[in-house]
């Protein structure tokens, strides 16, 4: 999952014109912590909730997925985050077969779900753009 929100978010960002770097460097979301050469936006953040649950009933099954994610925005010039934010998302799905495929379609609609609804609030860009300019 982690890696799967990682590279959502990197997809989201890159479609939306930023330049993203190859490197994907583990931070454990502390300013001290932050090293000059990650780029002039550090992202990270955890999951913090994720639920899977399937009921099993006749005729038809019933997928939910919830998810909670955190994401920490760093400036890495100045070491100093800038901006934290929380998003939850549910989704649910009903099928008359039960497959770990549809688990997992799931799991990746409420993750998209959770990071589109992060991304598309207004002040996220403008907070973004004014979080990277580099402090003199």
């Amino acid at each position: 999952v982690t890696e799967a929100v990682t590279t959502s978010i990197r997809e989201y960002l890159f479609k939306s014109g930023y330049k993203i770097s190859n490197d994907i460097p583990v931070w454990d979301l502390k300013e001290e912590t932050i090293s000059k050469d990650w780029g002039r936006i550090l992202i990270g953040g955890n999951i913090d909730d994720l639920e899977v649950v399937c009921e099993k009933s006749f005729p038809v099954k019933t997928y939910q997925a919830k998810i909670k994610l955190t994401f920490v925005f760093a400036n890495v010039s100045d070491k100093k985050i800038f901006y934290r934010a929380s998003v939850e998302n549910s989704n649910s799905l009903k099928d008359v077969s039960f497959s770990e495929e549809l688990l997992e379609k799931q799991i990746n609609a409420v993750l998209s779900d959770a990071l589109e609804q992060m991304f598309s609030d207004p002040k996220m860009k403008k907070t973004i753009e004014e979080g990277a300019k580099i402090k003199k």
